[in-house]
């Protein structure tokens, strides 16, 4: 069996004196607070759990930071995936505005007809009252 030492005080790994051994490096230091630089409550819960692993203060220093997310960068294959008519495009653009406009003409045409026709009834009033005072 071999004994582990604690790099950070120098004694050895016992059943009394446990220790923690980073999972980057494979280091070994006391389960103590002085030692692995943990609270109470970090360490408890490591003792608790099979599945949490601990890295040494140098490792974590050292380790790389990387993100877990993966963003790809746009490749012409992606970008020729998507076929575009521009032609097509503004037919329907066009069209669509011709209808729009359309169906407003319409409307206005209506409007001014309507109002026309309210100044032809003024005008008839107007005729008829006249032709009273006379």
């Amino acid at each position: 069996m071999v004994i582990k030492k604690c790099v950070r005080c120098n004694s050895n790994i016992t059943k009394k004196a446990t220790g923690l051994e980073s999972r980057r490096c494979e280091k070994v230091v006391h389960a103590t607070i002085d030692c692995a630089k943990l609270s109470t409550e970090q360490l408890a819960a490591l003792r608790a759990s099979d599945g949490l692993e601990w890295s040494c203060e140098d490792c974590l220093n050292n380790a790389s930071r990387r993100s877990s997310f993966f963003i790809p960068e746009d490749t012409d294959e992606t970008i020729s995936k998507v076929p575009f008519d521009m032609q097509k495009f503004m037919r329907n653009i066009t069209s669509e505005n011709k209808k729009t406009i359309k169906a407003e003409l319409e409307s206005f045409q209506a409007s001014i007809e309507f109002i026309g026709d309210q100044v032809a009834n003024i005008e008839e009033v107007l005729r008829n009252q006249n032709s009273k005072i006379k």
